[in-house]
């Protein structure tokens, strides 16, 4: 009875420690949302969400969108950012994407697609955590059009989905120590009946 009993609750424990918090997501709605110029000008669109202290950015897709280039501007130019707010972009942690590889001109879409996906445009950048929670979402042109401020890349309708690792949730700790507590004790009477 005493191995069964143990056996358990090593399982118990295992179960615990091996399984992850489960990945949440966001959506953001991106119709209308503009891109100017380099990721901060401040012409781009933008959006600070809160994802959730010590949550982790793994990944983003976006779902339905449909852009249009306009003044000198390819497709290839819009480029999705998520990264840290307040933070000097060039040494800022961050995931960008360009949704489209055609160096062409026109409208791209509507197109689904995830984060570093095989064919969905150049993407660079890493998975990073957020200490506060606070992720900034910059829609930006990676040319300058002809005359400075000219509005580059128009997004007609599309969704952008945030995916990130919450930090886990107090029952999962509380599980992880039901379970050193039960292995604890299993290791216990196992010495005592030696």
């Amino acid at each position: 009875m005493n191995n069964l009993y143990g056996g358990m609750t090593a399982l118990l424990l295992a179960v615990a420690v091996a399984t992850p918090a489960t990945a949440d997501t966001l959506d953001i709605n991106l119709a209308g949302w503009q891109a100017v110029g380099a990721v901060d000008n401040a012409g781009n669109s933008r959006q600070q969400v809160d994802i959730g202290a010590a949550s982790t950015v793994i990944g983003f897709e976006f779902i339905g969108l449909r852009f249009t280039a306009g003044a000198d501007s390819w497709l290839q130019d819009l480029t999705l950012s998520l990264t840290v707010p307040g933070v000097n972009q060039s040494t800022a942690p961050f995931m960008d994407l360009a949704p489209a590889a055609a160096a062409t001109s026109g409208v791209f879409g509507p197109q689904s697609g995830s984060w570093a996906a095989p064919g969905a445009g150049f993407s660079f950048g890493a998975p990073f955590a957020l200490a506060n929670g606070q992720l900034l979402v910059t829609a930006y042109s990676s040319f300058l059009a002809l005359g400075g401020e000219t509005i580059s890349l128009t997004v007609n309708e599309g969704t952008l989905r945030v995916i990130f690792q919450p930090i886990p949730e107090p029952s999962t700790y509380a599980l992880m120590a039901l379970g050193l507590v039960g292995l604890g004790l299993w290791a216990r009477r196992q010495q005592a009946s030696r």
